[in-house]
């Protein structure tokens, strides 16, 4: 069992414009404190089986740029900050089990949080939908903050079946909702899927010379769970499928030195995708086939 608390301030002082269309002039002095404490246990159940659990009280204030931000944000939309947020505040609890043998390990773990006073950005409405900006016409997106609960889980399980084989499972979701306005949150990930193996195997009896190959596929889903009223587009990209590669050779080196020779491959398959959550897919899909040679020496 394990207790922490304290106690925090951040103090802005912050004086500017608010455009340069509209030259109106602030001068603000903003002073934010609370308290973050947390409660943290874990129990051992018998030899393969054990369990833990954690509460934690926190909070955060809002930064300088969803304060004040006003402009192009990476070149792709537009940014309205809010002067007026007041600071995040809320809990989140964490149960989780675990079992484990010799071969075979597996952890599910859950989580419930509710966040006060939630910052975020959405799009705007109405005339606020879009900026008009000699360099073109940009999606505007518009600082806000209600009331929000978030629920889900994971699960990892990893199993050995023989010397040098490893497999790892693993699954997440998450449930976002907006509970000031009764609808989900914005730009929250989809559920994710994932599967690896990795085989090691030593190339002399002296073990200075290692392989290694692993192979892993990622499977994203549909993100359902959204408002399409706070979006540019009322859909969201389609489900996809990522395989990723890595073939290495190490060499060790006395002294505790070490030298890898490494090829790596990101979306082997050169799949076509767009990740929800990443703001570019208005214009443009993710990254296709990506392979590149790495050396790393450790020293």
């Amino acid at each position: 069992m394990a207790l922490g608390m304290r106690y925090d301030f951040r103090v802005m002082s912050v004086n500017g414009y608010t455009s340069l269309s509209n030259y109106t002039y602030y001068d603000d002095f903003k002073l934010y404190s609370n308290f973050t404490a947390s409660l943290a246990g874990h129990y051992q159940l018998n030899d393969n089986w054990d369990m833990r659990a954690n509460i934690g009280w926190s909070w955060r204030p809002p930064d300088i740029n969803e304060l004040y931000a006003i402009g192009l944000q990476e070149g792709s939309y537009w940014v309205i900050g809010n002067r007026h947020l007041a600071s995040e505040r809320g809990y989140k609890s964490v149960v989780g089990v675990r079992y484990r043998n010799t071969w075979f390990n597996i952890e599910p773990s859950f989580f419930y949080q509710r966040i006060n006073s939630y910052i975020y950005d959405h799009i705007g409405t109405g005339k606020d939908r879009f900026h008009n900006h000699p360099s073109g016409k940009y999606p505007k997106f518009i600082y806000d903050q209600d009331d929000v609960q978030l629920t889900g889980g994971d699960i990892e399980a990893t199993a050995k079946p023989f010397e040098g084989l490893t497999l790892v499972a693993k699954g997440e979701w998450m449930f976002a909702r907006n509970i000031t306005r009764n609808d989900w949150l914005p730009f929250m990930p989809s559920d994710r899927y994932g599967l690896s193996a990795t085989y090691t195997r030593l190339l002399n009896k002296s073990g200075k010379w290692r392989a290694t190959l692993s192979l892993s596929g990622i499977y994203v889903t549909k993100q359902t769970r959204f408002d399409p009223d706070k979006d540019l587009v009322s859909d969201s990209p389609d489900p996809y499928f990522l395989l990723n590669g890595t073939a290495e050779v190490a060499w060790r080196m006395p002294q505790h030195r070490e030298l890898k020779l490494m090829l790596v491959g990101d979306n082997v398959l050169n799949n076509l995708y767009k990740e929800y959550t990443d703001r570019f897919r208005y214009y443009a899909h993710e990254r296709g086939a990506n392979f590149s040679l790495r050396t790393l020496f450790k020293f």
